[in-house]
């Protein structure tokens, strides 16, 4: 899906997109599976070559529970606040704009006038993504499953980690000729 950003004007230019665009969903397939959904709203706001993005993306995703491997579905709402400039980050205006931004918006550069809403969705689905998912919150306290699941060989008991010893210097000092060369 691509957006012209010269069709961003003074007004606001709204942004609707969900699971009934193919290449969209095509680019997002392995994220959140054939026959997952996902809808969104994005409006973007012209303030000369920077554009500010604000909206929201709602999805699910299909998980495995990290304490014991059931599957589990979690539905996102993933809030968007983003300042699209285009042209390259290293030119010095381009950095006045990066600097401008507050802490809890993100700068991306664009090298196109022609912005690819794919990648955009993409990354910001995947980051949105958690690292542990469990089943319930208290998952990690109290796991109804977990027993079953050790018995089963889903999970395995962690291990204590064992400190290493640290090797002492060794004997070859690959500067040494550089040093006697200076003294």
């Amino acid at each position: 899906m691509i957006v012209d950003l010269r069709q961003v004007t003074d007004e606001p230019y709204e942004i609707f997109f969900d699971q009934t665009h193919d290449k969209l969903k095509s680019q997002l397939v392995d994220l959140i599976g054939e026959n997952g959904f996902f809808n969104g709203r994005l409006t973007v706001l012209s303030d000369g070559p920077v554009y500010w993005v604000e909206g929201h993306i709602q999805t699910s995703y299909n998980l495995l529970c990290t304490r014991c491997a059931k599957d589990l579905e979690q539905e996102v709402n993933i809030p968007i606040k983003e300042i699209l400039v285009v042209g390259k980050e290293d030119d010095e205006k381009n950095q006045q704009h990066k600097m401008n931004a507050k802490d809890d918006i993100f700068c991306s550069f664009l090298k196109d006038i022609k912005w690819d809403l794919g990648p955009f969705i993409r990354e910001h689905i995947a980051l949105f993504e958690p690292d542990q998912p469990t089943l319930t919150p208290d998952c990690w306290k109290k796991c109804t499953y977990y027993d079953e699941a050790l018995k089963a060989g889903w999970a395995v008991l962690p291990t204590p980690v064992k400190p290493t010893k640290i090797e002492p210097e060794t004997k070859h000092k690959p500067f040494e000729a550089l040093d006697k060369l200076i003294n």
